[in-house]
């Protein structure tokens, strides 16, 4: 690559990454940032499990109360550095087995759980969207790729791992009654996970080269295809209780 397709690239990618960081682009996009803003409340007490070192709800809000659950430490440790996490004015975060979590319910308004069932066994995972439904009053808000994705440990977390997948049918005789599609449409994307597979920005999961141009075809799909979950790469859904 020459010099001058170098420096065009880079001018894409600082182009795409501006755009994708548009509220107005998140919300066509339905994107999870998106979906929690206009789902969850400022005012509410939000268990997020799995919550990693940069959660989706702190990029869009400071919420009451805010509780993250991750089993990898130094997850934890970051999540508790950055300036998000400081302005929540309740706050608490802990490294624990999902597993083993336990809490009373309507603990919570609500609970957040953002690309973590499908790292868990298709068992634990359907205890964990139960014990949720329990924990939250209000609203459960869950996201996980469409269908099983290989995806193998990376940056030495074992818990990276992909163990199991998830349909339309499945989360909703779980109890949830709004499912969107997200990340455009399925047949797009490899059936392999990548550790920025979400990214616009890199289109390093697109299955076809150019990944750039692939991934805005794919996000301009998005725009309607968000409607047709079972067609999409990434199930979004949403458990409203009262």
């Amino acid at each position: 690559m020459n010099d001058q397709s170098k420096t065009f690239g880079s001018r894409l990618a600082f182009l795409l990454k501006t755009m994708y960081s548009s509220w107005t682009v998140q919300r066509l996009l339905h994107t999870d940032e998106a979906n929690l803003k206009m789902n969850i409340d400022p005012n509410w007490r939000v268990l997020d499990v799995g919550c990693g070192s940069d959660p989706p709800l702190l990029r869009v809000m400071q919420p009451r109360a805010y509780v993250g659950v991750d089993a990898y430490g130094p997850s934890i440790d970051l999540l508790r550095l950055r300036p998000g996490y400081e302005m929540v004015f309740d706050r608490a975060s802990h490294i624990a087995e999902i597993q083993s979590l336990e809490f009373q319910d309507d603990s919570f308004d609500a609970v957040v759980i953002v690309d973590v069932i499908e790292h868990l066994s298709k068992a634990d995972g359907t205890s964990l969207l139960q014990q949720a439904a329990c924990w939250a009053s209000k609203c459960v808000y869950i996201s996980t790729p469409n269908g099983f994705l290989r995806q193998d440990p990376y940056d030495s977390n074992f818990y990276q791992e992909h163990l199991s997948g998830w349909t339309v049918d499945e989360l909703g005789a779980l109890g949830f009654t709004t499912i969107l599609g997200g990340g455009g449409p399925r047949f797009l994307r490899k059936k392999e996970m990548q550790p920025d597979q979400w990214s616009h920005v890199s289109g390093s999961s697109m299955r076809w080269q150019p990944y750039k141009l692939w991934s805005i075809i794919s996000a301009l799909s998005q725009l309607v295809i968000y409607r047709y979950p079972r067609a999409c790469y990434q199930l979004h859904a949403i458990a409203k209780f009262h």
